[in-house]
Order: C-alpha cells, then structure tokens, then sequence
C-alpha cells in the first residue's frame, strides 16, 4: 500500500469514530501488505451486536480506498473489546 492509501485508512478510522465513539472507538494496530488489523474497544462490543461494528468498518474503509475491504476473521479480546483482520483489494 502507497503512502496515500495509509492516509486513507487513517482517515477512515477516524470517519468510524466521529461517529460511534465513545460506544466503540478503532484504533489501527498493524498493516502488512494488504492486510489490516484494527481493534475494537468500548461497552457497545459488549452487545449482540457488536459484531457489526467490524462490518461497518469493513464499509468505511472500503468507501474512502475505493477497494474492497473484507473482514477476514476476528476475535474477542477482554470484557469490551474485539480484533478484526480485513483484507484490502490489490
């Protein structure tokens, strides 16, 4: 990925938090090739619908790249929170 598309990413975490912080706040924690892994804090991951947070960055991402972001696997981690790996379109 270009230094553009990081930017973008960057952009697209903080777009996800404008909007769902302080119930779920992302933080991105790795990028490697076309792989991206985001963490997922906050009392909303909690919920049963807390997955869909992960799908909804999947959207955001996708939106500001112009790429295809999917959601490849996640994992609970603690109480309140959750890691999603997303691939990114080449």
């Amino acid at each position: 990925m270009d230094g553009n598309e990081v930017a973008q990413l960057v952009e697209a975490v903080e777009e996800f938090n404008r909007f769902r912080a302080p119930e779920v706040k992302a933080r991105m924690v790795g990028l490697d090739g076309t792989r991206l892994t985001v963490e997922f804090d906050g009392a909303s991951c909690r919920s049963c619908g807390g997955q869909d947070y992960l799908e909804d960055f999947a959207y955001e991402a996708s939106d500001l790249l112009h790429k295809r972001t999917d959601l490849v696997s996640f994992e609970r981690i603690g109480a309140h929170g959750f890691v999603g790996v997303y691939e990114i379109e080449e």
